[in-house]
């Protein structure tokens, strides 16, 4: 297990906060889903992680999302402001659309697990290395890498 601590401006983590617990209400209302909400909120957001290193970006990847275009007043709420208001909220604010995940050394984003082939074929339970974190248990080894690029190391 780990922790992940959060620490900005109180406005972004109470939206951050808000749209992920009415996500997870909502999960939780419209089908028989018996986990927690707390359960709920953090699957929601290990998905988003998960599908941005799957997909190679972060964020929405339907054509209406990917436009820049804030100058409608539907698109900025800022538009009846002074134009230097409007103009430094617009810079506060995120990029709409997707943000492509960096890149090292020419490759893309990546999770490093090392892990023993026998525990990968279910032989036996060695745990695994989750690099930059420690040891992880063989189950979970097997779930990453169940979807992944395997590279050998001998």
């Amino acid at each position: 297990m780990a922790t992940l601590t959060l620490y900005g401006p109180a406005e972004d983590l109470t939206a951050l906060w808000v749209a992920t617990d009415a996500a997870a209400r909502h999960a939780r209302t419209t089908g028989h889903d018996a986990r927690t909400l707390d359960q709920l909120r953090f699957d929601l957001l290990t998905g988003l992680a998960w599908t941005a290193l799957d997909t190679g970006h972060l964020g929405c990847c339907h054509p209406h999302c990917t436009t820049t275009d804030r100058s409608s007043s539907a698109a900025n709420p800022d538009a009846a402001r002074p134009a230097d208001a409007a103009r430094l909220a617009d810079a506060a604010r995120p990029a709409v659309g997707p943000v492509l995940l960096g890149r090292r050394r020419g490759r893309p984003a990546t999770v490093h697990v090392t892990v023993p082939l026998t525990s990968l074929r279910g032989e036996d339970d060695a745990p695994g290395d989750l690099d930059g974190y420690g040891p992880i248990t063989a189950t979970t080894a097997r779930r990453i890498a169940a979807h992944a690029t395997w590279r050998r190391l001998l």
